[in-house]
């Protein structure tokens, strides 16, 4: 199977991110919706009347639990949405048989960034559910995976850069 074009890897994997995009597109305010109603509740009524909320996990559901969720929720499912979307962009142009195309590098550079922001709210969630609320074991990890994508991306956006102004080159060549 060939990498670029139509019927290639390319559009499957573009068919594929699609899909997940989608899927978050949907997922995001339903996901959110289940932990501003558990907000809500506990606003409104109260820990010790939320059965239907509270016997959905394991542990008694805490306020703090429901925001940090939600926090964890639009970090995620944001994430995956701006990451699906830069990708489905990149993809597009492997489809039309065009990787080089000066769009592509800044693309690569966002999705670093985007992963980077993600590392660092997950951080920012840790911190705040470690303070707000005795769910938290208190370890602190650094994802290895996350940073080395951002480093790797990075490298590869100033690669298509590079790609990008050598084939604008040689289209001036005689």
């Amino acid at each position: 199977m060939r990498a670029l074009g139509s019927n290639s890897i390319a559009s499957v994997l573009r068919v594929m991110v699609s899909v997940v995009h989608f899927l978050a597109l949907v997922g995001l305010p339903i996901v959110a919706l289940f932990h501003l109603a558990g907000i809500a509740a506990f606003m409104v009524e109260g820990a010790d009347k939320m059965p239907v909320l509270s016997s959905l996990r394991e542990a008694p559901a805490t306020l703090w639990s429901y925001i940090t969720g939600l926090c964890v929720v639009v970090v995620a499912f944001g994430g995956v949405i701006l990451l699906t979307h830069f990708l489905r962009a990149i993809l597009r142009t492997l489809v039309d048989g065009d990787p080089f195309v000066a769009e592509n590098a800044p693309r690569l550079m966002r999705i670093a960034i985007v992963i980077a922001a993600m590392e660092i709210a997950r951080w920012l969630i840790h911190v705040m559910a470690m303070w707000m609320g005795p769910f938290e074991d208190g370890r602190f990890v650094v994802n290895l995976a996350a940073w080395t994508a951002v480093l790797v991306l990075l490298v590869l956006s100033q690669v298509f850069a590079e790609g990008t102004r050598l084939r604008e080159e040689e289209k001036m060549t005689i």
